[in-house]
Formats: C-alpha cells, structure tokens, sequence
C-alpha cells in the first residue's frame, strides 16, 4: 500500500486539565479543535501505523477534547480516544490485521 506524506487531523487548541466540567456537549468545535493537513507518523520500535476505518465519537471523546476525562490533553496533538483500522506498518506479526486501538496516557489523541 502507497501511503500519502500528509493526512487531515483534529488538533487539539488547549492544554492540560480544565477547571470547570461542564459536560460531554461541545457547541462550537472551533472553541476546542482545528483542522490541519499533517505529516503521516513514522512508527518507532514496539508501534504500528494504522489505517483509520472508524472512529466514533463518544462522550469520553468530548470530556477528553474539553480537559474533562481525567487524561492530560496536549495543545497540537489529534483528538480522539479510540478507533479501529489496519495496520500497514510495524511489527511483522501485526501488519495486514484489523485492529482496535486507543491512545496512551502520553496525552497523544487517536
């Protein structure tokens, strides 16, 4: 599979815990997300690129883009919490499968 250097994401536009909680309703994504055009990761040692299929978004998804899940955001890094795809680089006994994923306590999204 021929991937492409650059792939759309939601980034996130605030840091850390809030102070408020507010609940799993944003109004205006633009107050929390930003669309940008980014460069496809490399995978290191122990990890694996995935090929998107789905992502839901679910309450935690909200509570964690707001500073609200109990996960540190990181101001720059993709939303998101969980989805599922393809695995198309990394270990050998992962590529070609289907696989579900989450993200890690790194504030990373998914």
């Amino acid at each position: 599979m021929s991937l492409p250097e650059t792939m759309q994401a939601l980034i996130l536009t605030q840091d850390g815990f809030s102070a408020t909680a507010s609940g799993p309703m944003i109004d205006r994504t633009e107050d929390w997300l930003e669309l940008k055009e980014v460069e496809v990761p490399k995978p290191g040692d122990g990890q694996a690129l995935i090929v998107v299929r789905r992502a839901s978004v679910n309450p935690s998804d909200i509570h964690f883009i707001k500073g609200e899940y109990g996960q540190k955001r990181e101001k720059g890094r993709p939303a998101g919490i969980e989805g599922c795809g393809d695995v198309v680089e990394g270990p050998d006994d992962l590529k070609g499968k289907r696989v579900a994923f989450m993200t890690g306590p790194d504030g990373s999204g998914a």
